[in-house]
């Protein structure tokens, strides 16, 4: 079923990852295609490893606006499905370029661990999100280079208590969560503010 919704709300391709919008098409923007294409580019310019690992664990990078989270990587298509977040003010486009850049190198890793056959596990998941950090570090040392300001507003140190809310809602808290979001507030991507 996935996969053909994402089959029709395809947006652009790029180096065989297909963009995918899953808004109506009257509220899309062009944001979403220019920035996730950007935020590729950006990687491959970067850091050759790590592109080549998103683009063999990554086949469609989906826009989902009533995902719980930020992000999530769905391994059964290949998919890092995002909550896209509009430029504004408060997140300016490059910075909004290197956080999903950011975001498709931690989820990509996911696509490592679990085609591995290691399951994100109660016992395993803070040891994973650690892994997925170190790897957006990692990608950020690469980046410090070209862009170092850009490097510095986007690198975090690895903090479970991020994940904690997500691990630990109920079906129940993350409806609500989706209502109260889609209805009353635009979130900001990741509670993060650019430097």
């Amino acid at each position: 079923m996935d996969l053909w919704r994402f089959r029709r709300r395809e947006v652009v391709r790029f180096e065989g990852i297909t963009l995918v919008d899953l808004r109506i098409p009257e509220d899309q923007t062009p944001h979403f295609r220019e920035i996730l294409l950007a935020a590729l580019s950006l990687i491959k310019a970067t850091d050759t490893r790590r592109f080549e690992r998103v683009r063999r664990r990554l086949a469609w990078v989906v826009h989902e606006p009533y995902l719980f989270g930020s992000a999530e990587y769905r391994h059964n298509t290949r998919a890092c499905v995002i909550r896209f977040v509009e430029p504004s003010p408060q997140y300016t486009v490059d910075w909004l370029i290197g956080y999903y850049a950011r975001v498709l190198v931690h989820e990509a890793t996911h696509g490592v661990i679990c085609s591995r056959g290691i399951t994100y596990s109660r016992e395993l998941r803070s040891r994973i999100e650690r892994l997925c950090v170190s790897e957006e570090q990692r990608f950020l040392i690469h980046l410090t280079f070209m862009h170092p300001d850009l490097a510095t507003g986007l690198y975090r140190e690895f903090d479970a208590r991020r994940w904690r809310a997500n691990w630990n809602a109920t079906p129940t808290e993350r409806l609500l969560a989706v209502i109260k979001r889609t209805f009353l507030a635009k979130p900001p991507a990741d509670r993060e503010k650019p430097s």
